[in-house]
């Protein structure tokens, strides 16, 4: 019989690697995450006192944060672009 030792990489959220630079990678993105999400929830706390038809985010006056079918394909398309965020 042999006795083997196996080295898994766990990310901070439990996923599991064998190899060490992807779970360093992975890290890395989900790290982004984390601080994406926390820049959402700022913005939804301003979008509290403001109206949709001001936003740059909105389409045809549908937040992206609220809207169930935000990436429809209806009329409106329900996404804006980065690039035609007016700030």
């Amino acid at each position: 019989m042999v006795e083997k030792t196996k080295i898994v990489y766990v990310a901070e959220d439990g996923t599991e690697f064998n190899k060490k630079q992807e779970c360093i990678e992975y890290e890395h993105k989900i790290s982004h995450y984390a601080e994406l999400k926390e820049a959402l929830k700022e913005v939804r706390k301003i979008c509290q006192n403001h109206y949709c038809s001001d936003c740059p985010f909105a389409s045809c006056g549908d937040c992206f944060a609220e809207s169930n079918d935000y990436y429809g394909d209806d009329e409106c398309g329900h996404y804006v672009e980065p690039s035609d965020w007016i700030f």
